[in-house]
């Protein structure tokens, strides 16, 4: 952790980073589903699509969880896709 601290990061390599932490959604449930639909609003979007980046699997399904729930689409698993 401390040799990524201090990390003598380039302008160029600074600019990269900041980037990608604008677009960065994290939080609680109710704060990223917020600014979810705050950046759709934004961009006049009908649909979104969210990529979890994780350590692993277990947390990645943990945290599209808890999109599901906070979005209220429980039941759109995908035993429910292989019945319609």
């Amino acid at each position: 952790m401390e040799e990524a601290e201090s990390y003598p990061y380039t302008p160029r390599e600074m600019a990269i980073a900041e980037h990608g932490r604008r677009r960065t959604i994290a939080g609680d449930p109710e704060q990223v589903r917020s600014r979810i639909l705050a950046l759709a609003q934004e961009h006049s979007a009908e649909e979104i699509m969210v990529v979890t980046i994780t350590h692993d699997f277990k947390a990645r399904l943990g945290s599209y969880q808890l999109l599901a729930e906070v979005f209220g689409l429980h039941g759109l698993g995908a035993e429910s896709r292989t019945s319609r």
